[in-house]
């Protein structure tokens, strides 16, 4: 075996050793956000969690922040109380709710590469001024994945996913490999941190992801998916 599929598997090795906590990272608290989002305009889905008055405050800098707040609030009891049933969700409705992610992020790095990365790390708020485009890919996301959380109870597909399969994760870097993926991208995805990262890579790293992992076999990619899904929120 050459060095450079040594390399090659090696990062494959890394990134099961992580149990996927990368992917985690950049996906799962990525598609958080764009779940507050959708949270704070109202969506269908969301329980109203209880909260401070807006009417309250009288300053219209308070009342975002009271707003932002309640809204965080509202999504982590979303995901904590319907996690295990977006993960249930048929292999079609992952695979679409990757499609809908990439396009979303693609459409980020389009209007702010600045926010495209905050995207990617989670911190992206009510600072960042999305467009009227971004703000509907981010409210389709969020719908699709009120719609997986109601199929994953009514018809929930069992998967094993105690680990993300060796399998999986050699083929998602693999895929990452062909898609142009640098080897500093690679070892900033096999490690669990984007802290060396610039806002490009950042950006870069978080769509070429969920562009790999559209790529899959959809049976694949679902699996990849679920497993980011049903793991316990970082």
């Amino acid at each position: 075996m050459g060095v450079s599929s040594a390399r090659r598997d090696d990062r494959g090795d890394r990134l099961l050793a992580l149990g996927g906590a990368a992917i985690l990272l950049l996906l799962l608290i990525g598609i958080g956000v764009a779940v507050w989002f959708a949270a704070e305009k109202g969506a269908s889905g969301f329980g109203q969690a209880e909260g401070p008055d807006l009417s309250a405050a009288a300053d219209p800098g308070d009342r975002l922040m009271l707003a932002r707040d309640r809204a965080v609030k509202r999504t982590r009891a979303f995901f904590r109380s319907k996690r295990g049933a977006i993960a249930a969700a048929s292999d079609e409705d992952l695979f679409s709710m990757t499609q809908i992610a990439t396009d979303l992020q693609s459409q980020l790095r389009q209007e702010d590469v600045g926010a495209c990365a905050a995207f990617a790390s989670g911190m992206i708020g009510g600072e960042v001024q999305l467009t009227g485009t971004s703000n509907i890919m981010a409210g389709e996301l969020a719908a699709q994945m009120v719609r997986m959380a109601a199929s994953g109870e009514r018809a929930p597909v069992r998967r094993d996913l105690a680990a993300l399969r060796p399998a999986d994760a050699n083929a998602l870097v693999r895929l990452l490999r062909k898609d142009g993926m640098s080897g500093r991208q690679l070892d900033l995805v096999t490690s669990d941190s984007l802290a060396g990262a610039s806002a490009e890579e950042a950006c870069e790293i978080s769509i070429r992801l969920h562009r790999a992992i559209g790529g899959l076999p959809v049976d694949q990619g679902a699996r990849i998916e679920a497993y980011i899904l049903a793991s316990p929120a970082r």
